[in-house]
């Protein structure tokens, strides 16, 4: 699929309460027909992954998240999925999930998927069971930050914090129901945390701090991360033909109009502490500038079959990787039972390069590290295939190895036994994405069709929210990079690299008086 490389940022806001369900899923459906209330695992089911679901309900985007590496609800409508905003009965998620890759020491490539999305068996990621070891782990958990709340946590991070653990070490022989044959696993555990908030600057957005532990015994080479997502945009509930109107894409830039520094800019950093002449150079020092967002929404703002208004937009980015130079890919295709219509971007001159569904894990790997970076959906380059269409994406990058090792060097590029890192994303909505019901001709013809703009505020939000410009957070004196204009005016583009997960604090509630009469 089409070659550049970018570097990536994922966010997404939710609602107002939530509740978890743990309950035992049907075979190989984790957390399938499950209530909002569930009761515990009967003790003959000990033995089986302790799978769940949550809402995040505390902003305007509600997201259906779980601990078995899935985000959606798929067919289950006793979840919200993904509904923005808050109460729209608008849902702009089928289903989606982690797609882990990488070379074992047998020189075998495997991937590791938490929704395969085609072929099947869908999920291969799980927690462990109810068996009193390790329980912390096999339970979702909810904190709050709010003193009023029942999960209120003097360790909570945001308004509606959810904690998941799983790994893919389960295999056919142990868990025959819940995982395929042809499951190998690499040996990686995964700490999932989510954060929302209702503050107006957040609300649209849902932030994951993954951490990846190698808990195997083989080193990994060239470990790459995705995220898969197939989005189904338009009215809630079982309405199969709203598959049919998707259009995905790209977006670099917050503001395609302001993309260079003015006359007479210099950029401060810990690699240029003299500062350096950046005048008439793009922006691409500042994370609120350069957004690299993927998208998704519905192609004309009224979704099949039942012309329901689907005006809106939802996106992922990513914030924080381990190492600075990583590559990161956006692949996207349609999935289809007729071979011609099973179709995606390809680069005609890599005979390897995936056309279409990626249903083996080696086609899947090719497609987590190739590098490339699909032309929007709608661009004319695509021919005939310009056109909306069951589509779905992965954003991935990699590869993925400790802070430390020299990114130049090929053999150092791996992930030993016990290597530990931190990866951060982005789940993002905006408002008001069409102007109007045309669908455009490619991207030279957005203007005017499409809105980018409130998706662009959010995903720069995300940034800020994840690292405070200008704030050391660890007290070693160091503030972030930053810009200085023509004037002397200084402007903060980054943090210190030390999340935050914060940005300022709501207004106090006003002092009210019940004066009699």
């Amino acid at each position: 699929m089409s070659r550049i490389s970018i570097i990536v940022a994922l966010v997404l806001s939710v609602g107002v309460a939530a509740d978890v369900a743990i309950g035992m899923p049907a075979a190989g459906e984790p957390g399938a027909s499950r209530g909002r209330s569930g009761s515990l695992l009967a003790s003959s089911m000990l033995a089986d992954p302790n799978t769940e679901r949550i809402d995040h309900e505390v902003g305007e985007l509600w997201l259906t998240v779980t601990n078995w590496g899935f985000f959606g609800s798929e067919y289950d409508l006793n979840w919200n999925s993904c509904i923005f905003p808050a109460y729209s009965n608008t849902c702009y998620l089928f289903w989606g999930g982690l797609w882990l890759g990488s070379i074992n020491e047998q020189g075998d490539t495997l991937v590791s998927t938490g929704c395969e999305g085609w072929a099947g068996p869908h999920y291969e990621l799980y927690p462990g069971p109810l068996d009193g070891i390790d329980d912390y782990k096999d339970e979702m958990a909810e904190r709050s930050i709010r003193p009023t709340s029942p999960h209120y946590d003097t360790a909570a991070i945001s308004e509606q914090d959810f904690v998941a653990y799983y790994n893919d070490t389960g295999t056919a022989a142990t868990w025959p129901a819940y995982v395929g044959p042809d499951h190998e696993p690499l040996g990686l555990e995964i700490t999932q945390r989510s954060y929302a908030w209702s503050y107006s600057y957040s609300q649209d957005f849902v932030i994951f701090d993954f951490w990846l532990k190698n808990i195997g015994g083989d080193t990994l080479r060239a470990l790459y991360m995705g995220l898969y997502l197939d989005a189904d945009c338009g009215h809630f509930g079982e309405y199969w033909d709203k598959a049919q109107d998707d259009v995905t894409g790209f977006r670099r830039w917050r503001d395609l109009s302001d993309t260079l520094w003015p006359d007479g800019t210099t950029f401060y950093s810990q690699l240029n502490p003299g500062g350096i002449d950046v005048s008439g150079q793009g922006k691409t020092e500042s994370p609120a500038e350069v957004i690299n967002v993927a998208w998704i929404a519905d192609a004309s703002g009224f979704s099949r079959p039942d012309n329901w208004p689907t005006p809106d937009v939802t996106g992922t980015r990513v914030l924080r990787t381990p190492n600075p130079n990583l590559t990161t890919s956006y692949n996207w295709w349609y999935s289809n039972q007729n071979a011609d219509e099973d179709w995606g971007p390809a680069d005609l001159t890599n005979p390897h390069d995936v056309v279409g569904t990626p249903e083996t894990d080696q086609q899947k790997y090719i497609i987590l590290s190739n590098g490339y970076f699909d032309p929007d959906q709608l661009d004319p380059v695509n021919g005939d295939f310009a056109v909306e269409k069951d589509t779905r994406y992965v954003l991935s990058f990699g590869p993925v190895y400790p802070e430390g090792r020299d990114p130049e060097d090929p053999s150092q590029w791996y992930f030993a036994p016990g290597d530990s890192v931190p990866i951060t994303l982005a789940y993002i909505g905006g408002e008001g994405f069409h102007r109007d019901a045309v669908i455009p001709n490619g991207p030279a013809d957005y203007e005017g069709h499409y809105d980018f703009g409130d998706l662009a505020v959010n995903a720069s939000w995300a940034y800020t929210v994840y690292d405070n410009p200008g704030v050391d957070t660890d007290g070693d004196e160091y503030f972030g990079d930053y810009a200085v204009d023509a004037f002397g005016d200084t402007t903060w583009l980054t943090g210190d690299g030390v999340p935050d997960f914060r940005g300022p604090d709501p207004p106090p509630a006003p002092a009210i008086a019940v004066l009699p009469g």
